[in-house]
Formats: C-alpha cells, sequence, structure tokens
C-alpha cells in the first residue's frame, strides 16, 4: 500500500518537469569599438499540461553571463544581426494575428530594447533616406483586395521606424504606392 501511494505521489510530481530545446542561435557582435561578443539563444521549455514557453536569452559568450531574458508563449520565426558587428540584433515572433518585431541594442555594457513592434507581414529593412542606417518598414494596417482568384489581404499602410537618439522611432506611415516610389528611387542611385 506504502509503494503504491509512493508511485501515485511521484506520477504527480512529473508535470513540474519541463523539457528544453534550443530553437535558433547565433552570435552577435554588437560594437565596432571593442570585441564584445555575445551569444543569443531561442530556448523552448515544455512542461506537462501547459503552453510552450520560449526565451531570448543574450549571454555574454565570454563569462556566460546573463546579459537580457525576454520570455513569450509566441512561436520564433527568425533573430539576426542587423550587420555583421556593430549593428542591432532582430528577433521575429508569430503569434495569432501577425508577427512582432522586437530590436536589441548593447550601449554601455548593457543590452536594451531599441524597438518592439506588431506587424500584419513580415518587417523589411531598408536605407529609405540613404543616409547608411537601415529603416524597419512593418504594414501597419491590411485591407481586403478582389482579384480574379478571389478576395485576398493586402497592405492598406505601412510605418516607418527610424534610428534616433539610441532606438527605433516612429517617422512615418506611408501607402503602398508611397513605398514603392521609394524603392524606385533606391534602384535608380
Amino acid at each position: 500500500m506504502q509503494l503504491a501511494i509512493l508511485l501515485i505521489s511521484l506520477l504527480f510530481a512529473l508535470p513540474n518537469q519541463q523539457e528544453t530545446e534550443i530553437v535558433v542561435s547565433t552570435i552577435w557582435y554588437p560594437s565596432l569599438r571593442n570585441s564584445t561578443e555575445l551569444q543569443c539563444k531561442i530556448v523552448r521549455s515544455i512542461g506537462k499540461g501547459r503552453l510552450p514557453v520560449r526565451q531570448l536569452l543574450i549571454l555574454d559568450a565570454q563569462s556566460g553571463k546573463t546579459m537580457h531574458v525576454f520570455e513569450t508563449i509566441d512561436a520564433p520565426v527568425a533573430m539576426f544581426p542587423l550587420q555583421d558587428a556593430g549593428g542591432s540584433l532582430v528577433a521575429v515572433w508569430t503569434g495569432g494575428t501577425g508577427y512582432r518585431i522586437q530590436v536589441i541594442v548593447y550601449e554601455g555594457g548593457r543590452v536594451k530594447e531599441a524597438l518592439k513592434v506588431d506587424s500584419a507581414t513580415f518587417p523589411q529593412f531598408v536605407d529609405l533616406d540613404s543616409d547608411g542606417c537601415l529603416e524597419i518598414v512593418v504594414t501597419s494596417r491590411l485591407t481586403q483586395v478582389s482579384t480574379d482568384t478571389g478576395v485576398h489581404k493586402a497592405p492598406a499602410e505601412y510605418s516607418v521606424y527610424k534610428w534616433s537618439d539610441g532606438r527605433y522611432r516612429a517617422a512615418t506611415k506611408l501607402v503602398p504606392d508611397d513605398l514603392s516610389a521609394c524603392y524606385s528611387h533606391l534602384s535608380n542611385r
């Protein structure tokens, strides 16, 4: 009888155990001034009877010290540095209705979030004003369009985020024709 009670209590203790796996991993060199090397990982943890939880972990590659932790139930789509060295780290997540874009920077020995914004489509990274810094273009609104093949959703409005004072800030809104004109101008340089 005592053995049966022990086995039952062990069985009910199992849901607290979690399975953990690395989903995405990259090395990020955020500074041109020094040799800082950060290890960035998205880790998925699943507990019995629970939704999976994802964590974006940023660690100092030399010491192993945790610099940043972000936790979400959203699924990772992509994680990448915006430049080979000296740029931001971008993480793109999806969860239900669209994408969540997270831009992270390294300043003064600290990791901080420079932008967190939603988009209906995958973001675009382009230097629209030819200043050497990439703007982030997100789809802020969709509309329904009728075509020969049926009704589809298409971008109706874009929001452009520009780097300013250590973070990305909303700069302007564009309709699809305006964005097309910007791209045409870039290709004619």
